[in-house]
């Protein structure tokens, strides 16, 4: 009887969801994320096959405003990568040996135990 009443809120609630759209909207939000995962991942590559341009080139390769493409950089530099860029080469490489790995495509994890 608990789990028939259960049940029914349960329903209730994804029927609330449907109507009122954030079922779709949570959709659009994951096909979002993705994307710029792999953005940022198609960047990365860029960055370690050493052919990626310029900043306005690595833009128009991944989709992004150079901008947007700059600020990814800097937040890859803030996690202890050393990327630099080669006038030479004109393109940005890792001068450290660090990379950064990306797991595509990022979803959700239904159950989670923390492990020590």
């Amino acid at each position: 009887m608990l789990n028939d009443h259960i049940e029914s809120e349960i329903c209730e609630m994804k029927e609330n969801m449907l109507s009122s759209g954030l079922i779709a909207k949570y959709k659009r939000l994951g096909m979002n994320i993705n994307k710029k995962a792999m953005q940022l991942k198609r960047l990365v590559e860029l960055i370690e096959l050493r052919q990626s341009g310029g900043v306005a080139n690595i833009g128009r390769k991944v989709g992004l405003q150079t901008k947007e493409v700059r600020e990814l950089l800097d937040e890859i530099r803030t996690m202890g990568i050393d990327i630099r860029f080669d006038r030479k080469e004109r393109t940005y490489y890792y001068a450290d040996g660090k990379r950064l790995s990306i797991q595509l495509p990022v979803s959700v994890v239904e159950e989670y135990v923390w492990m020590n």
